[in-house]
């Protein structure tokens, strides 16, 4: 079975989501490895590559946000033109190929006065003027 684009996005962004995951917890070790030490200038050397580090992971995760942001943006938009381009045939006769009036298609009724009366199909309603 063959995935779709929001599927196989998805996918990604869990796998990079545990790719992250897993950073942190490494992280996080180093920084408990260095709090039992007593070593102030070793624990200096080692914490500066970690901040930097920190800051590196965090501007990646920043970017890869940007980029799933901007993809699921441009999907949303094919999404929108294709809802656009649906209403639009349903606006339209598939009969006849003229456009439907804009009127309340919401159930069947007989209107009129003397001499008149309406003829309905479920979809279009006519006034017929009598004599």
């Amino acid at each position: 079975m063959e995935m779709g684009p929001s599927t196989a996005r998805g996918s990604a962004v869990g796998d990079r989501d545990q790719r992250y995951s897993a950073q942190f917890t490494e992280f996080t070790a180093r920084l408990q490895t260095l709090a039992t030490m007593d070593d102030l200038p070793k624990i200096r050397d080692s914490l500066l590559p970690s901040a930097h580090e920190l800051r590196a992971g965090v501007n990646r995760m920043a970017q890869d946000g940007e980029v799933v942001v901007t993809q699921m943006r441009g999907q949303l938009r094919q999404y929108q033109a294709k809802l656009e381009e649906a209403e639009r045939l349903a606006s339209v006769d598939s009969l006849t190929g003229l456009a439907e009036p804009a009127e309340d298609r919401s159930g069947v009724g007989i209107a009129g006065g003397a001499g008149a009366g309406v003829f309905g199909d479920d979809v279009r309603f006519e006034r017929i003027e009598g004599g």
